[in-house]
C-alpha cells in the first residue's frame, strides 16, 4: 500500500512542479508579444538583406514566424522552469536556451507546413482517402525539410542574439 501512496504523492509533486513552472500572466503576455516581434523582425530583416523589397514578400513569412513564436513562448518558458527548478543559473540558462530554440523552431516549422498545406490544397485529393493521407504526410515532411533548409537562416540576424538575451534574462530572474 505504501507504493500506491508514494505514486500519488509523486503525481501530486509533479503537478505542483508544473503549476509552479507556469509563468505569471504579465510575463506570459509580454514575453509572447516581444518574442513574436523578435521573430517577425528577424525574418523581415533577413528578407530585406537578401533583396526582397515588396511588402508582399514580408507578410506571410512575418506572420508565420510571429504567430509561431508567440505560441511557443509560454510552453518553452514553462518547460524551462520545470527542468531547471531548484538548480543554479547555468542550468536555468541552458534550459531556457534549449527549450526556447527547440519549441520556437518546431512551432515555426509546423506553421510553415500548415501554410504550405493550405497553399497546395487545391491540387490535393478530396479527404479522407489513402491518397489524401499520403499527400498530407509527405507534403508536410517536404515542407519541414524546406523550412530546415531555407527558413531557419531567417532567425540568425536577430533571433540568435535575442535567444541568448532571453535565456540570460530568464537565468537571472528565475533565481
Amino acid at each position: 500500500m505504501k507504493e500506491a501512496g508514494a505514486r500519488v504523492s509523486d503525481s501530486e509533486s509533479t503537478r505542483q512542479r508544473i503549476a509552479n513552472s507556469l509563468p505569471d500572466n504579465r510575463s506570459a503576455l509580454l514575453g509572447s508579444f516581444l518574442w513574436a516581434i523578435m521573430a517577425a523582425s528577424s525574418v523581415s530583416l533577413s528578407l530585406w538583406l537578401s533583396g526582397h523589397q515588396t511588402p508582399q514578400s514580408y507578410l506571410a513569412p512575418g506572420l508565420i514566424f510571429a504567430i509561431s513564436a508567440a505560441c511557443s513562448f509560454v510552453p518553452a518558458l514553462t518547460l524551462a522552469r520545470f527542468i531547471s527548478a531548484g538548480r543554479g543559473r547555468e542550468p536555468a540558462f541552458a534550459a531556457a536556451f534549449v527549450c526556447l530554440a527547440t519549441l520556437t523552431i518546431a512551432a515555426t516549422g509546423f506553421g510553415y507546413a500548415a501554410h504550405h498545406r493550405v497553399f497546395q490544397a487545391e491540387w490535393h485529393s478530396d479527404q479522407p482517402t489513402v491518397e489524401w493521407i499520403g499527400e498530407l504526410l509527405f507534403g508536410g515532411l517536404t515542407s519541414l525539410v524546406q523550412f530546415a533548409v531555407f527558413g531557419l537562416r531567417h532567425y540568425l540576424p536577430i533571433g540568435l542574439p535575442a535567444l541568448f538575451a532571453v535565456s540570460y534574462w530568464y537565468s537571472r530572474r528565475s533565481r
